[in-house]
């Protein structure tokens, strides 16, 4: 899960300048090699791990959207110091 700090009304911490996504070494290789990977796995993948379908195609994709703010997130607020978490929703998957 991931969490983002928006501000607090404390001064001992700063204001959060938001980054809209979020860096992951995972979804990065993924977003990277998608395109290519779809056009190699009915050559090279299928035989060993069936086609490439609607399905995994769908999940993929769902892995890619995954814990970006701007698909939707929930805001929380600490009652006692007033802090702000902000948490994207995820996929699930």
């Amino acid at each position: 899960m991931v969490f983002m700090y928006i501000c607090s009304e404390s001064h001992s911490h700063p204001p959060y300048r938001p980054g809209l996504d979020r860096w992951s070494m995972y979804k990065s290789i993924r977003v990277r090699h998608w395109s290519e990977f779809r056009k190699l796995c009915p050559e090279r993948f299928a035989k060993l791990y069936g086609p490439l379908d609607e399905e995994k195609t769908e999940e993929v994709h769902k892995l890619i959207r995954c814990g970006k703010y701007q698909n939707g997130f929930r805001m929380h607020t600490c009652p006692d110091c007033g802090t702000i978490l902000v948490v994207p929703f995820t996929c699930k998957s």
